[in-house]
Parts: structure tokens; sequence; C-alpha cells
């Protein structure tokens, strides 16, 4: 029984760490570059371990690039 409890904890980290916790952040990438007057081009994950996504989006017809990194709360730094 032990066993297959620790399986169903393992099994839900996975979908938390691959599925969750990704679609947060693109969700809070969206939201930032909208709230400055922006559109989202293209956002790919530089890491498979790290939340640290390289943005490409556009603000008043000029083409900008960040890389952005959450930690574990989802608070984001934007370089």
């Amino acid at each position: 029984m032990k066993l297959i409890w620790r399986v169903l904890v393992l099994i839900l980290v996975l979908i938390y760490e691959k599925v969750w916790r990704p679609m947060v952040c693109k969700k809070k990438i969206y939201h930032h570059i909208e709230n400055i007057g922006g559109q989202v081009g293209n956002i790919e994950k530089l890491t498979p371990r790290d939340e640290v996504y390289s943005v490409y989006y556009i603000v008043n017809g000029q083409s900008k690039h960040s890389n952005v990194k959450f930690n574990l709360f989802y608070k984001s730094t934007w370089k």
C-alpha cells in the first residue's frame, strides 16, 4: 500500500513540475507583457530544470527580448 502512495505522490509531483508550473509561468509572462502594452511573440524555456524563459515580444512596434527567471513562489526576475 505504501508503494502505491509513493507512486501516486511521484506522479502528482511530476504533473506539477512538467505541466502546472510552466503553464502558470507562461500565464504570468503574458500578463506582464500585456500590462506594458505589448504582444508576446515567442516564449521558450531555456533550462529543463529551472524556470528560466526567453521571451520575444513587441512593444510600440519595436521587437524586444528578455529572459525571465521564476523562483519557487513564482516571483519573476526580468533581465
